[in-house]
């Protein structure tokens, strides 16, 4: 049986999962570099982390206002929530997310990211995947002294938040 088969809705659904089962397996392999390399980014120890970072990070939903210096579309919802569990959820444009985190110092990175499978607007799934696929990479954070969270990936992409 080949994709095309399958009724049009079906065929989008099995290619986002795909498509994030690969982000996922990606985002595992970068990860157990870093730790195999011992982690010694420079970037990591220049940024300061308040004592109460934890804290803060768990306190409350954070609605995202920049995706890699591009901005979000108007009117679209991105959204993170740090469970005192381990969990993280929210919502990434179109549909909602869930998957685990774990944050050391300033260090933070995420896994088994899943989300929902509805189908919105193209230019929202493109925003969603861009934000997905930065989530996948991020390896720390950063709280601005204006409130801000910015995480980072090891290639510079960015995603910027605020208390939502």
């Amino acid at each position: 049986m080949c994709v095309s088969d399958f009724p049009a809705g079906w065929r989008v659904a099995m290619i986002r999962y795909v498509l994030l089962a690969a982000m996922t397996s990606a985002s595992v392999v970068a990860l157990s570099g870093c730790a195999a390399s011992g982690g010694n980014n420079a970037a990591e120890t220049e940024v300061s982390v308040p004592a109460n970072a934890a804290t803060l990070l768990r306190s409350g939903e954070w609605v995202v206002e920049d995706i890699n210096a591009g901005g979000i579309i108007d009117r679209s919802r991105v959204t993170i929530r740090f469970g005192d569990d381990g969990r993280v959820a929210g919502k990434a444009s179109c549909n909602s997310f869930m998957g685990r985190y774990t944050q050391t110092g300033n260090g933070l990175v995420f896994a088994g990211i899943a989300t929902t499978m509805m189908a919105c607007p193209t230019a929202l799934m493109d925003q969603e995947r861009e934000f997905l696929e930065i989530l996948g990479a991020v390896t720390r954070f950063e709280l601005t002294p204006d409130g801000a969270l910015i995480l980072h990936t090891d290639d510079q992409r960015t995603l910027k938040a605020r208390r939502g």
